[in-house]
């Protein structure tokens, strides 16, 4: 069984020097250590031509941790994943039983950076090195209750989940898995295969392939499936939480609109009533929660500006 990691480098970018260029090249580090070759880094043609990724390049050659850089035009990291699971799925003929597994690089700030067995750098070794699950999703913390993931999560995802497909939120839930839009991910190249069959999107698509994992008959997992804790991380922490927690429940909202259709018009083709009555049922407190979740942050983030 081989292992291939695919680290996604920030779309913004690091500074030479900063916290986050640390974090970046213990991560490659880690992942070196694991599989014994150098990870894939998908670059994105944005940050290159935006200058964001001088740093990176400039010190690629230099550095003692080698990385393989595959440069893609992508609309957003979701895309960066699809294009780096595909390089290793057309061009390197992986076998099923090999393993995928794909780290975010754009990570700001670890708690507890030391060489303790409870530190991240130990917990994300253990991740990658993990076998015999179909899909592995890391989870984590923010450690900051105003952070965007933290309102994203529960004041969107959560509610929007339990209101489009209740079982499935609920089975997540189980699992425990607190970040179902998780970029940590552990999965079996034919399991991956499986999924990449259906419909596939370039945002949230972590939460996608959850949902597809779903058996609707069996009311239960089609795939064996396990969460494993990280710890507490934090990403790109420039001030634009009012405007991407909007952005990213609306988009959270509109694939969990597309799938519902796509997943309920065949149970319901004999009965096109019953299909448009359930969907503008589920719309309108679709709507409602959304509505609910930008008063919400809207009030937390002002609470939070506050001397």
């Amino acid at each position: 069984m081989k292992r291939k990691v695919l680290i996604m480098f920030p779309y913004s970018g690091y500074d030479k020097g900063s916290p986050r260029e640390a974090v970046f090249w213990n991560i490659v580090k880690c992942s070196t250590g694991v599989t014994h070759q150098p990870p894939i880094v998908i670059l994105n043609r944005d940050t290159e031509r935006r200058g964001q990724a001088k740093a990176f390049l400039a010190n690629i050659d230099n550095h003692s941790e080698k990385v393989i850089v595959r440069r893609t035009w992508s609309v957003d990291t979701c895309q960066m994943w699809l294009s780096g699971w595909g390089k290793i799925l057309d061009a390197d003929k992986a076998d099923n039983d090999d393993r995928i597994i794909q780290l975010p690089g754009d990570l700001d700030f670890i708690e507890d950076q030391n060489n303790s067995r409870s530190g991240f750098f130990n917990k994300l070794e253990t991740f990658i090195a993990l076998p015999d699950w179909d899909f592995i999703i890391g989870d984590f913390t923010s450690g900051d209750m105003f952070s965007a993931k933290e309102l994203i999560d529960w004041y969107g995802t959560y509610a929007l989940m339990a209101n489009w497909f209740p079982e499935i939120a609920q089975k997540i839930r189980q699992l425990p898995l607190n970040k179902p839009r998780s970029e940590f991910l552990n999965i079996r190249v034919g399991t991956l295969s499986e999924l990449l069959n259906y419909r596939k999107f370039a945002y949230e698509q972590t939460l996608n392939m959850l949902i597809r994992c779903w058996d609707a008959e069996k009311k239960d997992w089609r795939y064996r499936i396990k969460s494993q804790e990280l710890g507490t991380l934090k990403d790109d922490s420039s001030f634009r939480q009012y405007r991407d927690c909007l952005d990213q429940i609306e988009r959270i909202e509109r694939m969990l609109k597309l799938l519902w259709r796509e997943m309920h018009d065949p149970l319901l083709k004999n009965n096109p009533q019953e299909f448009m009555d359930q969907y503008e049922r589920y719309d309108r407190r679709s709507t409602s929660i959304r509505d609910n979740a930008r008063i919400i942050i809207r009030n937390i983030l002002s609470l939070s500006q506050m001397p």
